[in-house]
């Protein structure tokens, strides 16, 4: 009977080919929806990762850096470094920030860097050098593509002419990227002489994190996190925003390349129902016709999947290349899943196809 399916698919080019391109282009979708929300998930939070800090604290109800400000008094930091297990406290100075670029409004989330802690500064250089000193500053690679900056270029923020020293890669949030300067000037720019918005904190080796994160939370109007649960907070940008729309379209697609192939293979199943009748003459029972039916629908999802993972792949390197913003991460896991979606997609869609075979009544072969 596989042979017969086959047969089937190969007499049909044109229909199987439909199908196949149907199937295809679910299959790229959801696969470039899946990779987009990997890529944001796990690269949104690089730079809280290169950070290695075992804690954040912050101002109470102002836990990640999307959906809201916060806004300690330096003299925080003293009474954290007083807490046991706390080894050092340095303060995170730095929030979004929009400014007049060549008659258009950019976005970037201004960051007062101290090479001297050696904490929070770019994650990587691929151009120039990552200290900024007074007046200049290094910005993110995507930013640089988006706006058009490179070496040497200048631009004024917050009042301040700076001009690019440096160009890195790992600070790149989707909605904006991190644009770093001396810290004491970004102070001046952000008017927080007296403030900072977190605190990165090292624990003692030995020391318990979770008994220091109760130490810290004790402290009035702060709050702690571990460096696993601050990424987590800041990812809920992600998973608030963006995965509800993902889901929907993904179920979309699904949807659509299960219908295309149960339309495809139920009018072939049309088609040739005098056939069928003949097989139920000679005494193919319904199960036999079924495994025709099921392997000319696995075989239509295995080969759109082949062909839509390699155009996910082109599209999802070609869009990289338009939009920098554009992130993606593939997981073989992901791609699993995928596949295991496209043969469920196969064994829904024989469904209205076997209904019609079942319904084929033999002796219809031998009327005129």
């Amino acid at each position: 009977m596989s042979s017969l399916a086959i047969k089937n698919l190969w007499a049909e080019k044109t229909r199987f080919a439909t199908t196949v391109s149907g199937v295809a282009l679910s299959i790229t979708l959801i696969i470039v929806l899946m990779g987009l929300y990997q890529g944001w998930s796990t690269k949104i939070t690089a730079y809280i990762d290169a950070t290695k800090a075992d804690l954040w604290a912050s101002q109470e109800g102002s836990a990640d850096m999307f959906h809201g400000i916060s806004l300690l008094p330096s003299t925080t930091r003293e009474a954290i470094d007083r807490l046991p297990g706390v080894q050092r406290a340095q303060p995170f100075v730095g929030r979004q920030v929009a400014f007049d670029l060549a008659g258009k409004e950019a976005h970037t989330f201004l960051v007062g860097y101290d090479p001297a802690a050696g904490t929070g500064g770019p994650v990587r250089i691929v151009q120039g050098r990552g200290v900024a000193g007074p007046g200049e500053m290094v910005i993110d690679r995507v930013f640089a593509r988006n706006t058009g900056l490179a070496l040497g270029d200048t631009a004024v923020i917050q009042g301040r002419t700076l001009k690019v020293v440096g160009i890195g890669e790992g600070g790149n949030l989707f909605v904006y990227q991190y644009t770093f300067v001396d810290q004491g000037e970004a102070r001046e720019m952000l008017l927080s002489q007296t403030l900072d918005n977190y605190y990165v904190v090292s624990v003692a080796p030995g020391t318990d994190v979770d008994a220091v994160i109760t130490a810290v939370d004790g402290l009035p109007g702060v709050q702690a996190a571990s460096r696993a649960a601050f990424k987590e907070l800041n990812r809920s940008l992600i998973d608030d925003t963006f995965l509800p729309i993902i889901i929907v379209l993904a179920v979309i697609s699904l949807v659509v390349g299960t219908a295309v192939i149960a339309l495809t293979i139920f009018a072939s199943t049309i088609e040739k129902a005098r056939e069928y009748g003949v097989l139920k003459a000679v005494g193919a029972t319904n199960g036999r016709l079924y495994s025709v039916v099921l392997t000319q629908s696995l075989v239509s999802g295995v080969v759109g999947y082949a062909v839509g993972l390699l155009l996910a792949f082109g599209v999802m390197a070609l869009v990289g290349q338009v939009v920098p913003a554009f992130l993606t991460a593939t997981r073989l896991v992901d791609l699993a899943l995928v596949l295991a979606l496209a043969l469920s997609m196969a064994v829904v869609s024989s469904y209205v196809p076997v209904r019609r075979l079942v319904a084929i009544d033999p002796a219809m072969v031998f009327r005129q």
